[in-house]
């Protein structure tokens, strides 16, 4: 391997927020362990190139880094911004829908450049007092993560979003604004008027995950919310969710998760 695999977050972190360090100009091809990573830059010149395509520093500018992207910094005069890093587990363990909605549309995105930043910068420095805290919240932290990823998607340069992205962004709509989900990958690619060949190879190329997968995974979600948060019965939850019995269901569940519906829902409330 001709390249180095980074890993700045702990094995019991999802999210970490920390101050761009000054220091980092220039530094070797290097991926990132399972995470992604967005960079906030306020000050700064150089170039960052990510998947071999360089893009000029001019904040202020976000740049999001996958873990499947190999990319490095060649900075040429003194940095500030902040490192925003989640954990792809993030959104297998978070219960808010939109903010999970919020984290996968940005993540098919490589580069944005925004037409205003003290709003934002003023969220991200109350992000990272609060996850950097004695006592951190997870309610505060959640919704002050969720008010700047959305606020980077409403200030970030429409014309920057691809077309594969936008079919991409098309999809997680359906699937995390829908009152009800449908187990079936030919049903939405049929309402983005595209084949499930084609929604499966734009899903790899933005999320490298199948479509399948990211169906699943906005089922997997929307199920946990309804063990935890209502009195519905098992057998109407996996109904509701377009399983054919509570079995299908149960085994389904347990196979992702680990924990059969009702296993889960005891230990969760």
């Amino acid at each position: 391997m001709l390249y180095e695999v980074k890993d700045k977050l702990k094995s019991d972190q999802v999210v970490k927020v920390a101050p761009f360090r000054k220091e980092v100009r220039k530094t070797t091809a290097h991926k990132h362990n399972k995470y992604l990573e967005i960079v906030l830059l306020t000050k700064g010149e150089g170039t960052h190139t990510i998947d071999m395509r360089s893009y000029e520093i001019h904040p202020p500018q976000i740049f999001f880094i996958r873990k499947d992207q190999l990319h490095h910094w060649d900075i040429t005069t003194e940095p500030e911004g902040v490192v925003l890093i989640i954990k792809n587990d993030f959104v297998r363990q978070v219960l808010d829908k939109e903010l999970i909605r919020l984290v996968e549309q940005l993540s098919s995105m490589t580069e944005l450049k925004l037409r205003e930043i003290e709003f934002i910068s003023d969220i991200f420095r109350l992000l990272l007092e609060e996850m950097n805290g004695e006592h951190p919240s997870q309610i505060v932290w959640e919704g002050l993560l969720k008010s700047v990823l959305y606020k980077i998607i409403q200030q970030g340069d429409r014309l920057s979003w691809s077309k594969l992205g936008t079919i991409y962004e098309a999809y997680l709509n359906l699937l995390y604004d829908s009152r009800e989900l449908v187990n079936n990958v030919a049903f939405y690619a049929e309402k983005l008027t595209t084949t499930p060949q084609n929604l499966n190879r734009i899903c790899r190329q933005q999320k490298n995950k199948s479509a399948s997968e990211i169906l699943a995974e906005a089922i997997l979600s929307e199920a946990k919310r309804k063990l935890v948060y209502t009195d519905l019965p098992v057998n109407a939850i996996g109904d509701s969710l377009g399983f054919k019995d509570a079995s299908h269901f149960t085994r389904y569940f347990k196979k992702h998760i680990g924990y059969t519906p009702s296993v889960y829902r005891s230990i969760s409330c």
